[in-house]
């Protein structure tokens, strides 16, 4: 038995590729989901600003995708962290004011039960 490399799939063949121009994108409407574990696991669903990209590529003879989706998905992430940044300060100011009231509660209790052993 000899080998046979007809049965081995053709490798494609070396060259630059497809090229992408995008002349106007707009992505609306983007969510973000967003959960703190350790503010007690609160979620907040977190909208992001609309975002409108231009002439990806129309400068040069096109892009390849891989240049192409990162000058996309850049802008979307840096709106998702600047996004999901504030509303976790929101979240946080929220879990500091809920520590705030639990403590002032507690020690209202506290007061009520030495009350309750007070000598009259």
């Amino acid at each position: 038995g000899g080998s046979d490399d007809k049965s081995r799939p053709a490798e494609p063949a070396a060259g630059p590729g497809k090229k992408f121009r995008a002349k106007d994108i707009t992505i609306r409407g983007g969510k973000i989901h967003l959960s703190v574990q350790g503010l007690g696991g609160k979620a907040a669903v977190v909208p992001l600003p609309d975002i409108h990209l231009q002439n990806i590529g129309n400068d040069e003879e096109g892009v390849p995708l891989a240049k192409l989706s990162r000058e996309i998905l850049r802008p979307m992430l840096k709106a998702a962290i600047e996004s999901g940044g504030k509303a976790l300060a929101d979240v946080g100011k929220g879990a500091t004011e809920a520590v705030k009231d639990a403590a002032g509660e507690a020690g209202k209790a506290v007061e009520g039960i030495k009350n309750l052993f007070k000598k009259k």
